[in-house]
C-alpha cells in the first residue's frame, strides 16, 4: 500500500469489507453474517435468522459515551431486503471516500455505522434487530456461538488462543487445486 499513512492497512482491512459485502449484497439477494477476521464461529448459526427477526440488519449496539464504541461492528446480520441495501450504500459510500484519500482512523467502520445508524434508523430507512451476546461475543462464553477477538484479549485469554489456533492448524492444509469444482 504505498502512498498511504502508517497504521492505515489495519484500518483498510477492518473497513473495507463493508463496501465488499454492499456490493455483492447488490449483485446477489441471500442472507450473509459478516464477521470480523479474528471471529471464530464455535457453533452452528442457524438460530441467528429466526432470533433476529424481520429486521433488515442486525448488529450488536450498545449504550456507551463514545461514538466508536456504541456499535460492535464485529458480527452483522444482512438479510436480502431493500432496507438491509440501503444501510450497505449508506455505510459503504462514506467508507469507501475516507479509505480512498489514504489516511483513515481506527475504528472507522463503528463510527460511520454508528453515523448511519443515529441520522437513519429513525426514519425508517431500514430496520434493526439486536444480536445476542452469543453471536458476538469477546468474554468467550463457553454457550456462544461466535467468539470475537478484541484487544489483548484475544492474545491473552488461553480458550480463545487455543481455538483460534485450531483454525490456523487446518487451513495451511486445504488445497484448493485438489477441490477444484470446475468453476475456475
Amino acid at each position: 500500500m504505498d502512498g498511504v499513512e502508517a497504521g492505515f492497512a489495519p484500518v483498510y482491512y477492518a473497513s473495507i469489507r463493508f463496501l465488499r459485502l454492499y456490493q455483492v449484497a447488490a449483485r446477489r439477494a441471500a442472507n450473509y453474517l459478516c464477521i470480523d477476521a479474528d471471529g471464530v464461529v464455535r457453533k452452528p448459526l442457524e438460530g441467528v435468522l429466526r432470533e433476529t427477526g424481520e429486521c433488515d440488519v442486525a448488529l450488536r449496539r450498545r449504550l456507551l459515551p463514545t461514538m466508536e464504541m456504541r456499535v460492535a461492528a464485529g458480527v452483522m446480520l444482512v438479510r436480502p431486503t431493500a432496507g438491509a441495501l440501503r444501510f450497505l450504500r449508506l455505510v459503504a459510500s462514506p467508507i469507501k471516500a475516507i479509505l480512498e484519500t489514504g489516511s483513515a482512523a481506527w475504528y472507522l467502520d463503528q463510527v460511520v455505522i454508528t453515523n448511519v445508524l443515529d441520522r437513519h434508523v429513525h426514519r425508517g430507512s431500514f430496520s434493526l434487530g439486536q444480536l445476542s451476546g452469543s453471536y458476538i461475543d469477546w468474554r468467550f462464553q463457553p454457550y456462544s456461538a461466535i467468539w470475537t477477538g478484541k484487544g489483548d484479549r484475544k492474545s491473552q485469554n488461553e480458550n480463545y488462543v487455543f481455538e483460534k489456533a485450531l483454525y490456523q492448524e487446518e487451513a495451511p492444509s486445504f488445497d484448493l487445486a485438489m477441490h477444484d469444482d470446475g468453476g475456475g
